[in-house]
């Protein structure tokens, strides 16, 4: 989404580059707010001091510490007084400035959804992994992505890994349709695996998911949490690189796999538009 709403924004900053033309353009439109996705958006010269409506941040990341300061920063040079975030933590370093509102995250309906097709892939292993500090960001899916293969290999069930495309500056996107490519082979797999990273955060994968199909394999976030016990393959941190911890894991994912059925009807049911 945050992407999405970058282009879509984009397209509308190209023409005014002045305070006085993106005005005119709330004026014309009706608009009553204005919504910028992160500190990184908006072609303006100057800042977006003097816009005639609110101005709203979709602050994400904004409990990294090593970003903080950037946020902040340009939230109080561009006068942001309210953000919208995905988790009520990590609000103490923006307290006095800014207004935020949380709200749970979500998926793009049109794209990530159960096609019916058949699922070849048995154990998906995807998402940002490996390099400099995600191994520790994401230590659950690292592991995971570690020793699958391998249990794979020994218990005879097909693991397939799909690169992330990477983080892009602003201003570029990713080469071809990546979203639908991304849904395609979710909608490939009866297993996906998923990490709440260090933040024990429900990152966009906990929806996209479940909402092609799939059986989410991965550590339980802390927000949303009552709605994802139960409903996935859980995978315990604290249990993570133990002795025979990789064998138990093993034993569930194949029994999950010899009574896929069963499986997907008790811990795949994901909640209908009717119900966000």
């Amino acid at each position: 989404f945050l992407h999405q709403l970058s282009a879509a924004s984009d397209d509308v900053t190209q023409k005014p580059s002045i305070m006085s033309e993106l005005n005119k353009y709330i004026h014309n439109g009706g608009f009553t707010h204005v919504l910028v996705p992160d500190e990184w958006f908006h072609k303006l010269d100057g800042t977006l001091r003097g816009c005639e409506v609110p101005v709203v941040e979709l602050l994400g990341d904004h409990w990294i510490p090593w970003a903080v300061d950037k946020k902040k920063t340009y939230m109080k040079e561009n006068e942001i007084k309210n953000a919208i975030v995905f988790s009520d933590r990590f609000q103490d370093a923006y307290s006095g400035m800014v207004n935020m509102h949380c709200v749970l995250g979500g998926y793009d309906s049109s794209v990530f959804r159960d096609r019916g097709v058949e699922r070849d892939i048995d154990v998906l292993i995807h998402g940002s992994l490996g390099e400099d500090t995600h191994n520790w960001v994401y230590s659950v899916r690292n592991w995971l992505a570690d020793v699958l293969p391998k249990i794979g290999e020994e218990e005879g069930f097909r693991v397939e890994r799909w690169g992330h495309p990477g983080y892009w500056p602003k201003g570029e996107r990713p080469k071809g349709n990546f979203t639908g490519a991304y849904s395609e082979v979710l909608n490939r797999a009866k297993i996906a695996i998923g990490g709440s990273s260090h933040w024990r955060l429900a990152l966009k994968k906990f929806y996209e998911v479940p909402a092609c199909g799939a059986i989410l394999l991965s550590d339980l976030p802390l927000e949303d949490k009552a709605f994802f016990e139960g409903r996935v393959i859980k995978v315990d941190p604290k249990k993570v690189r133990t002795v025979g911890y990789k064998e138990e894991l093993g034993r569930t994912i194949v029994d999950t796999l010899v009574k896929y059925e069963d499986s997907k009807e008790k811990l795949q049911p994901f909640r209908s538009e009717q119900d966000c």
